[in-house]
Parts: structure tokens; sequence; C-alpha cells
């Protein structure tokens, strides 16, 4: 049973997408967590509503307006509860000032000891830290602090309920503890990679070094390394019938895309990848890559996705990337619609399954159609 200490930390309620940080030390005081007030709203009144301030001086002034117009007010503590658990509770740190919700939220002890076996069958002692979604197992050397890894693990639980929400599916258990989607810091050199992550199925493995990354963004400047929303991609792959004739384009692409959508989702801030910061690595795969595509009439899917390429970039940027891009396009140019993006996984869900690339292309176009009602076959094409 999860034991916790009565700390509390802000967690600022935000409304599309915004995020107030505090400044200095990302933990100095309290941490901040994101919560989406807008997204809360569409959970109690529907997919076509929308939180609204009435009186920026007035923090109870928020409002869900529905689909025909009418007002609903907040009921912050239920809310709070919705996304934190139980024990959490609204608190209002400046009444002339909306943006100073915040909800009080137990912080996590870790767990005893757990015996757990890597992916490459090495039998280690991890260090649990639950949640109600994911477990984050590290390494008992690691001095973690329970503030930073109450935040890591309140943050993957959000990302798990994006992953969620938008397959409509959960992964079968493969690697779990208690019941959770478990998380663990192996040593380097002892996983697939910086990280890896069972396709279709509970587990994921972060080398020490990409651990580190995670916990001491988190704990120096409260941003998040992409690494482990990118693995959370990969548990909840269940479309290889539908698309992975084009092999990895899709099946990569996924999880490189829905590494953004669901800290996108969560409302945190990325950390710097590479040498770019986390928007300019964002962009250069979601905007610029697919720019670069449609800019160039000579290319077409046969020439890229077909021949696992991704058009010419600066970046290096591969089909995976670029399959990601496509993707993309149907939450874009659906007003970034999430009810559009989460309509096209569940029409992708229902196509047949594909033994050609041809008939990948088909699904995707079909599944487009059925979400968006929009004919995107001009991009596979490239033509107008």
């Amino acid at each position: 049973m999860i034991k916790f200490v009565r700390w509390v930390l802000a967690i600022m309620l935000g409304v599309l997408g915004l995020l107030l940080h505090s400044g200095g030390s990302a933990f100095a005081s309290e941490p901040t967590l994101p919560l989406n007030l807008n997204q809360i709203c569409k959970a109690n009144q529907g997919a076509d509503a929308h939180a609204v301030l009435l009186i920026r001086q007035d923090a109870y002034s928020w409002r869900c307006i529905d689909g025909s117009g009418q007002q609903h007010s907040f009921d912050l503590n239920r809310d709070c509860q919705t996304v934190y658990g139980n024990t959490s509770t609204a608190s209002l740190g400046n009444r002339q000032d909306a943006y100073t919700w915040s909800c009080s939220v137990p912080v996590l002890s870790a767990q005893g000891a757990f015996q757990y076996t890597t992916f490459n069958g090495k039998a280690v002692t991890l260090t649990p830290w639950e949640g109600k979604n994911v477990a984050v197992l590290v390494s008992p050397s690691r001095e973690a602090d329970p503030i930073v890894m109450s935040a890591i693990v309140a943050v993957l639980d959000q990302a798990y309920e994006f992953y969620q929400q938008t397959t409509g599916r959960s992964p079968t258990h493969r690697k779990v503890y208690n019941g959770h989607l478990s998380i663990a810091e192996v040593g380097d050199g002892e996983t697939c990679g910086a990280g890896c992550g069972y396709l279709g199925s509970t587990g994921i493995e972060l080398t020490e070094t990409t651990f580190d990354a995670l916990y001491n963004e988190v704990a120096a400047n409260n941003r998040y390394s992409q690494a482990v929303f990118y693995e959370l991609g990969r548990n909840f792959w269940f479309y290889n019938d539908q698309l992975n004739a084009i092999p990895h384009a899709f099946a990569t692409g996924f999880a490189i895309l829905n590494r953004f959508q669901s800290m996108d989702y969560v409302n945190v801030d990325g950390a710097d990848f590479r040498n770019m910061s986390y928007d300019e690595f964002r962009s250069s795969i979601l905007y610029d890559l697919y720019d670069r595509y449609r800019n160039d009439r000579s290319l077409n899917w046969q020439n890229t996705l077909g021949a696992q390429k991704a058009p010419d970039n600066p970046n290096d940027w591969g089909v995976t990337d670029f399959g990601a891009a496509l993707m993309f396009q149907v939450y874009k140019d659906s007003g970034y619609s999430y009810d559009a993006y989460t309509a096209f996984w569940a029409a992708i869900a229902k196509q047949p399954t594909a033994t050609t690339q041809q008939e990948v292309i088909d699904n995707f176009v079909a599944a487009a159609l059925s979400a968006t009602g929009k004919d995107y076959s001009y991009m596979f094409s490239n033509t107008d």
C-alpha cells in the first residue's frame, strides 16, 4: 500500500495549455504541475465545451461553457480529486489573480525493495515510486527527492491517461508493479538503447544516463526530457495489422508524434534536445519536415515512405520522423481537435489488415476521411 507524507505540491490550474512557473530553482519552495482546466470542462460538459475567465481579477469567475452556450461553475475540489486522487483539495493563493488556484497533493514515499528482472533477464533490486497508472522503479543508490519523484510520477500518470484516451485501450500486462505499468531504471548498456519499451504491452526501461536526464531536468528546471513519453508510445502501439506493411514509418512514428502530443496534453515544458530547444525540436519534425515534403513536388509516398526515406533535412530526421509529421497533419488540419485525433486512431483500428504498402496508404486515407471528412489522397501523391 502506498504510504503518503503530507507535503503540499502547488499544481497550477492552467487554461488552454497555459502553465505558469515560479521563478528560481524549480522546487525552491513548492513544485508546480499542470492541470488543464479546458480539458476538465470538456470532460464534464462534452467535447464542444471550453473554459473561460469572465473577470481577470476574480479567481472565482472561471466558467465552463457547454456546446449550447450555457455556463457551468467549476467544482475545483472535485476537479482536483478527479486528476490527483481523493486526498487532493483546491486552494487559492490570491483571490484577485485567477491563475493562483492550486491542488494540494500528498507526496509519495518510496516503497520497499523490489526484485526486478530486466528485459535482458538480469535480476536487480529497485526502489518503486507508485502512482495510479505507472510505477517508477529506480536504483536504490539514487538519493531521490520525494517531491521530485512525486512530480515525475504524477506527470507520467497523466501521460498514460493521454495514451489510454487516445487509443481507447490499455496495454496488456507484461512488466508491472502492483498492476501498474513499470518504468525501470537499469544500467547503461543493459537495455535496447537509451530507453526501451515493449510494443503493445507494459514495460519500459531507461538507462541510468537517460533517467538522470529526466530527473535532473525536473529537479533543476521543472522541464521534462522526452524519452519516457516516447517509450509510452511503444507500449500503446496497437496498429501493426493496419499500418506496418510500411515498416517503422508509422509504428515508430506513432511514438515520435505522441511523445509531443502527450507532453502537450499534460502541459509540461520539454527539455532541450541535442542543440535545439524543445520547441525547435518539436517544430523541426512536425512542421518543417512536412513543409519540405510539400515544397518538393518530385516527392511522393513511394519515394519517401515506400523507400524508407524522409525528405532532405538538416537534422537527418528519417522515415519514422516523416511518418510522425504526416500523422500530425490530421490533428493540425482539424484545428488541433483532440476529438478528431482520437477519432482518427479509432478509425485506424477498424481498417482491414494491410499486406501491401498501398493498402497502408488506403487505410490511412480512409481513417482520416472518417475522422475529419477530409480526403488526404493529395498528401500521399503530393499534389494540390
